[in-house]
């Protein structure tokens, strides 16, 4: 399985996608290349 997030730079929000491999692991934006960590699983989809 994968999980699923967006970049928490709010001049960025780039959607990504990684393998569970890396949850709660540092790594960077592949589009701002901003640090963060990845969270333990996917976010909720926003609200309708």
């Amino acid at each position: 399985m994968s999980i699923t997030f967006s970049c928490p730079n709010p001049t960025c929000r780039a959607k990504m996608t990684v393998p569970d491999s890396v949850a709660g692991k540092r790594g960077k934006c592949t589009k701002c290349q901003k640090m963060m960590t990845v969270p333990t699983e996917t976010e909720p989809p926003p609200p309708a």
